[in-house]
């Protein structure tokens, strides 16, 4: 009697095991893309830079840039890049917020002008040019893909 209980205890372990990996499984499927998106954005604030061209596709960025526009009282981001994936699947962000603008308002990745292209250009500010409201790094994702890039910042008249 008493090697039955051991065994049955040993097989409650063993499914009380089994439901807790499943569980990490499921949030950190859930949580994943979150995770990878702030941990590109500390990447590119740190000046790292990275690309994706893989099997699954492709996601470039060729600018990040933000602009201190004095004449006008605006600071504004400006990215651009090239991507295998639908547009409307990609999502972006910087160390200020992910797919944000001025006020935590929505911003999304939108189309270049040119096919496979994406631009994401949020309002940072209207009342004040300043670079220093400029992010430090920006990341786009899609499909479990991600490329990430530091913000080059600019004064302009």
């Amino acid at each position: 009697m008493k090697y039955r209980n051991k065994a049955q205890g040993m097989v409650e372990y063993a499914l009380l095991l089994a439901l807790v990996a499943l569980a990490a499984v499921i949030i950190l499927s859930i949580l994943g893309r979150a995770i990878q998106g702030g941990i590109g954005v500390v990447t590119g604030s740190l000046g790292g830079s990275h690309d994706a061209n893989e099997e699954k596709g492709a996601i470039e960025i060729l600018t990040a840039q933000c602009f201190a526009v004095q004449s006008q009282h605006l600071t504004g981001l400006w990215i651009t890049g090239i991507t295998t994936h639908s547009v409307a699947e990609l999502t972006a962000g910087t160390n200020l917020g992910m797919g944000t603008g001025m006020d935590g308002l929505p911003s999304p990745v939108t189309a270049g002008d040119a096919p496979g292209t994406f631009r994401f250009n949020p309002l940072i500010s209207n009342t004040r040019a300043d670079v220093g409201l400029c992010p430090k790094g920006a990341v786009v994702q899609g499909q479990g893909l991600i490329a990430v890039a530091p913000v080059a910042a600019e004064n302009v008249p």
